[in-house]
C-alpha cells in the first residue's frame, strides 16, 4: 500500500509540472492541447492502477 501512495505522489507531481509547463510555458494552442492530452492520459493510467 505504501508503494501505491508513493507512486501516486510522484505521478501527481509529474502532472502538476506538466500542467505548469503547459500554462506558464507560453505554448501555442496546439502544443497546449498536446500537453493536456498527455496529462490526461497519465491521470487515467494512475486511476486505473488504484
Amino acid at each position: 500500500m505504501r508503494q501505491v501512495v508513493t507512486n501516486l505522489a510522484i505521478h501527481s507531481q509529474n502532472l502538476i509540472s506538466c500542467a505548469q509547463t503547459a500554462i506558464f510555458g507560453g505554448l501555442s494552442a496546439r502544443q497546449y492541447r498536446f500537453y493536456e492530452d498527455t496529462c490526461d492520459k497519465k491521470l487515467k493510467n494512475i486511476e486505473r492502477r488504484i
